[in-house]
């Protein structure tokens, strides 16, 4: 039973991005292993993430080659879906939160006094009835989540929590990255 536990708790913390990157490679060439030394050179740069280094030194190569285990997600996105893989493998599997770990975490209001409310026609017989009726949108939070959620997600950052706070706030939650 100890065993088992130890085996599912391992690794308990994270590990270096640019070297998983390097071990789950299939296949990997002379192009790769430039991939991965430009990477490691970006990375001693003490402003850039593994993350970053990783998406600088592919630029527009195609790595799905070396990565046939990750084929079920290629997404519109197929180089970040597989990074956003390879960075959960990388991490621990003990997560430490914002306050053991370091991070930051903020409320942000939006001034919805000016929003403008669409109205439309939801009557399929408004050609009988020419009074259209407005219908309820949903609150502008949900929508500006998805907006911060693609943009955290383009910088990599692992696990972000980015929910609705009510109607008009939403809490934005991001952890410190290690950096080894």
């Amino acid at each position: 039973m100890v065993a088992w536990a130890l085996f599912e708790i391992y690794p308990p913390t994270n590990r270096d991005l640019i070297q998983v990157f390097r071990e789950n490679a299939r296949g990997a060439d002379e192009n790769f292993s430039k991939i991965v030394e430009r990477a490691q050179t970006l990375s001693k740069n003490p402003t850039n993430s593994a993350y970053a280094s990783l998406i600088e030194a592919i630029g527009t190569n195609d790595i799905s080659t070396y990565f046939p285990q990750y084929t079920k997600l290629t997404l519109t996105h197929p180089t970040t879906s597989i990074l956003n893989a390879i960075q959960r493998e990388a991490m621990g599997r003990i997560h430490l939160g914002i306050d053991l770990q370091g991070g930051t975490s903020f409320l942000v209001e939006m001034n919805t006094n000016n929003l403008v409310h669409v109205v439309t026609t939801t009557n399929k017989w408004a050609w009988l009835n020419p009074s259209p009726t407005t219908s309820i949108s949903p609150a502008p939070s949900s929508q500006a989540v998805e907006v911060l959620r693609k943009r955290v997600d383009q910088f990599g950052v692992a696990e972000p929590v980015i929910q609705a706070e009510g109607y008009n706030r939403i809490s934005i939650q991001l952890a410190r990255s290690f950096r080894r």
